[in-house]
């Protein structure tokens, strides 16, 4: 009982330090735009983790050459990261259409180097998937903090 307890207070104590992190890296903003943020967050980690899962899958697989399925993975991400649709409001189309070919180029450049340098190395799919997925994510971020 007294086990069940502490660890219930552990979780209690781990969620509301994640949930002052959170709040900290959103400053002036309410509780609905974090929330929204959030979600946007969780999403394009989803999609985005999609996407990789499929090009780590023919890759390892041998479905096509690297440069070509990473060329696929990276356009379908940059399509469905709904951060970018969000980050694209308001801009012209010249805007548009230059930061997300930045992206993409950034994300295809990632995907490529990523498995050119495992060559030797043991290759788990779901790490790699993992992996590949947060970086993607955090880059396209990093990118979309620019606006």
């Amino acid at each position: 009982m007294a086990d069940e307890l502490k660890n219930k207070l552990k979780k209690i104590f781990d969620d509301a330090e994640k949930a002052v992190t959170i709040i900290r890296n959103h400053p002036g903003q309410s509780f609905e735009q974090i929330k929204k943020t959030v979600n946007l967050n969780i999403t394009a980690h989803v999609v985005a983790g999609n996407h990789v899962g499929l090009f780590v899958y023919n890759v390892l697989h041998q479905k096509g050459d690297l440069k070509t399925l990473a060329d696929a993975a990276a356009k379908r991400i940059v399509l469905s990261d709904p951060r970018i649709e969000t980050a694209f409001v308001g801009l012209s189309v010249a805007d548009k259409t230059a930061t997300a070919e930045k992206i993409y180029n950034l994300i295809l450049a990632d995907l490529v180097s990523y498995f050119e340098n495992l060559k030797g190395k043991k290759l788990d799919q779901s790490t790699i998937t993992e992996e590949l997925t947060i970086n993607v994510t955090k880059k396209i971020a990093s990118i979309l903090n620019q606006f």
